[in-house]
C-alpha cells in the first residue's frame, strides 16, 4: 500500500511509479484544506491518492494545481470534484489536448502510428481500461493570468509561475513559500519522445537558475523530493 511521505511542515508527496508513468503528487496540507499538485495519471491513481490522504486524516481537498497538460499529470482530475488551478498557458494546452478523441481506438492508433510514444500510451491504455466510458478532461477554472501570482491558503502561500521549457511550453512551477520548497515537475526534462532528437538532454541551465533561488527542497515530477545540494551535484555531473 503506497503512502504519502512528509517532506516539510506543510508538504507531503505521493511517490512516483515509473513503470506506470505515475508522477509525483504533491499535497500541501493546512489546518483546513489540502491542495494537490497535479491530478494523477488516471482514475485509479487519483482514488489511491484520496485513500492515502484519508489514512493521514488530511483535511478535504480544496483545489488541484496542474503543472502542465501531459496526460500523466491531469487524467485523474475528474475524480476530485474540486476547482483546478493552472496558468493560462496550461489552460490553453489542456483545452487543445482535450480535442483529441480519447478512446481506446485513439490510443491504439497512436501506439501504432508513433512508435516513440508506444511506452507511455501503452501504459495509458492499460491504466484507463475500465474507465473510458465516463472519462473527461477537467479544464482549469481558476486561471493565473500573470507570469507568476500568489495563491494564498490559510497560513500557507503558493507561488504559481509559468516557466515553459522544451518538455512542455506550459510548464509551471509551484513554490510553497513558507516551506522554502519548489515543485519543478517536469520543466527541465527533454522534449517528449515523439519530438525529441538524439542530442536532447535535461535542461541543466534551467535547473541552475532555479537553484539560484536558494530553496531548501526541489521536487522532480517523476523522481521525488531532493535537497538543493543534491541538485547542485546532479547539475555538476551533467557537465
Amino acid at each position: 500500500m503506497t503512502e504519502f511521505k512528509k517532506i516539510s511542515e506543510h508538504v507531503w508527496i505521493y511517490p512516483p511509479d515509473k513503470n506506470t508513468f505515475q508522477p509525483v503528487i504533491g499535497a500541501v496540507i493546512t489546518a483546513t484544506q489540502t491542495v494537490l499538485i497535479d491530478a494523477g495519471n488516471c482514475h485509479h491513481h487519483a482514488r489511491a491518492v484520496i485513500s492515502a490522504l484519508g489514512r493521514l486524516n488530511a483535511p478535504p481537498i480544496s483545489h488541484v494545481v496542474y503543472t502542465h497538460h501531459h496526460w500523466d499529470h491531469i487524467f485523474g482530475g475528474q475524480i476530485y470534484h474540486v476547482p483546478i488551478v493552472a496558468h493560462m498557458v496550461c489552460e490553453f494546452r489542456v483545452i487543445e489536448y482535450a480535442k483529441n478523441p480519447w478512446s481506446h481506438a485513439h490510443v491504439e492508433r497512436v501506439i501504432h502510428e508513433i512508435p516513440a510514444l508506444a511506452p507511455s500510451f501503452s501504459a495509458l491504455r492499460d491504466l484507463m481500461r475500465d474507465d473510458w466510458a465516463n472519462f473527461k478532461i477537467v479544464f482549469p477554472s481558476i486561471v493565473i493570468r500573470k507570469k507568476a501570482d500568489f495563491f494564498p491558503l490559510d497560513g500557507v502561500t503558493l507561488l504559481i509561475e509559468h516557466i515553459g521549457g522544451a518538455h512542455a511550453d506550459d510548464s509551471t512551477l509551484v513554490t510553497v513559500v513558507e516551506d522554502n520548497l519548489m515543485f519543478m515537475a517536469d520543466c527541465f526534462y527533454p522534449p517528449p519522445a515523439h519530438i525529441a532528437k538524439p542530442e536532447d538532454k535535461p535542461d541543466v541551465a534551467m535547473v541552475r537558475r532555479l537553484l539560484d533561488r536558494n530553496h531548501a527542497i526541489y521536487i522532480d515530477g517523476h523522481g521525488g523530493a531532493f535537497s538543493a545540494s543534491f541538485w547542485r551535484t546532479w547539475a555538476d555531473m551533467q557537465g
